[in-house]
């Protein structure tokens, strides 16, 4: 398929739950589990853990992984505004003027701790001629008709335009599956990437996850779920 390099952002701070990207599931620093997942994959040409946290990046460069480069994030693309695709984007242009490239593009974030390296060449073997991106995603257990947004008056408001008419549609069998992304996985083709600037393109393939490795860590809630789920596995082992 060509050269294939992935990005993993791992931030310092976040409003949502400040230091997420350093925190302990499992023994290890939650942005191992994807260095991981990543490495033993085996399908990398190069891996890049990229941070504006000396600490974070300082403890990824004593782990064994020789495809694994880091990368210290600049201020302007630390923000909460910035974009995974930005920093990628960002990285890209700066091998670019070195004279590298890559035909293949990858983020994997790390509050994906789930992810497995299976799932990575799964995902990837999707890409195929016609497709220019992939992009894990769980199964939706919420119907897009019965989600309301809020007016300023504090009323509800169908988010559909045709919910009102398939608001009757209420046993699961009567609708078609949707999907929803997990942050865990996103590939796409280098050229159709920098293009659109963006992993959701129209030839977009859909990699489905389990809910159980759909795991996305966003606030303390959500790690306090991962560490039962990690605790219940190794009590079934």
């Amino acid at each position: 398929m060509g050269s294939l390099i992935a990005l993993i952002p791992a931030r310092a701070y976040s409003k949502r739950f400040p230091g997420k990207n350093k925190v302990i599931l499992g023994g290890k620093p939650l942005f191992q589990w994807t260095l991981e997942a990543a490495v033993n994959s085996q399908v990398f040409d190069k891996v890049v853990l990229s941070s504006d946290s000396q600490d974070i990046l300082n403890s990824a460069k004593n782990l064994p992984y020789d495809s694994v480069v880091t990368d210290y994030r600049p201020a302007h693309l630390a923000s909460d505004q910035a974009t995974a695709a930005e920093v990628l984007m960002d990285y890209l242009e700066r091998e670019h003027q070195q004279g590298i490239a890559y035909d293949l593009c990858s983020v994997l974030l790390p509050t994906s701790p789930f992810r497995t390296a299976n799932d990575i060449v799964e995902a990837l073997a999707l890409l195929k001629p016609k497709v220019d991106s992939v992009v894990s995603m769980q199964r939706s257990h919420q119907l897009p008709q019965f989600l309301y947004r809020r007016t300023e008056q504090g009323m509800a408001l169908l988010n559909l335009e045709d919910s009102l008419e398939r608001v009757q549609m209420t046993r699961s069998q009567d609708n078609p599956d949707y999907f929803y992304p997990n942050g865990a996985i996103y590939i796409a083709r280098t050229s159709s990437f920098l293009k659109n600037r963006t992993f959701y393109g129209q030839n977009l393939a859909i990699y489905e996850m389990p809910t159980e490795r759909s795991i996305d860590i966003d606030y303390p809630v959500d790690l306090a779920f991962a560490e039962f789920l990690l605790a219940r596995s190794e009590a079934l082992q």
